[in-house]
């Protein structure tokens, strides 16, 4: 799976499954690892904790690999198409 996402893309990021979410920028996307730059606090991204990254158009659920300062890397485990999902929700809502 490629994590397609461009660099320099604005995202938010949080840890699972009750983190805050915080500001961040995409830097690098390689395969399936995501380098982030954290843009405020972000004491909780440490190795192995699990995190959802989104944008407008997608989300991303994977684990924190390492962290660098204020630089995260993420292999992405699973990627979802907000599209189809907002479908979902509204034929849920209808139901």
């Amino acid at each position: 799976m490629n994590a397609n996402m461009p660099d320099g893309a604005a995202i938010r990021m949080r840890v699972l499954p009750d983190g805050a979410a915080c500001a961040a920028m995409l830097r690098s996307s390689r395969g399936r690892v995501l380098e982030v730059e954290l843009l405020g606090p972000g004491a909780e991204w440490t190795a192995g904790a699990p995190a959802e990254l989104e944008d407008q158009e997608q989300i991303f659920l994977g684990i924190v690999g390492r962290r660098e300062d204020n630089r995260v890397w993420v292999s992405v485990e699973h990627r979802l198409d907000r599209r189809p999902l907002t479908a979902l929700r509204a034929a849920w809502k209808e139901a």
